[in-house]
């Protein structure tokens, strides 16, 4: 699963998506500033949960 994140600009942002996911027990991910994108290489949550973690950090998801 890919997630456009479109105000994800700098390592601070991609550390506390990373602590969030992290938290909630992803642990397959890769994300990627230069191009706002968060992967999540199995299906450990639904997509729903995902980007409910990721706005709830105050993060903008791409629908």
């Amino acid at each position: 699963m890919e997630i456009d994140v479109t105000n994800m600009t700098c390592n601070h942002c991609k550390m506390t998506i990373e602590k969030a996911l992290k938290e909630a027990g992803v642990s397959e991910f890769t994300i990627n500033l230069e191009r706002g994108k968060v992967s999540i290489g199995s299906e450990e949550l639904a997509r729903e949960r995902v980007v409910a973690l990721i706005r709830d950090k105050g993060y903008d998801v791409k629908d």
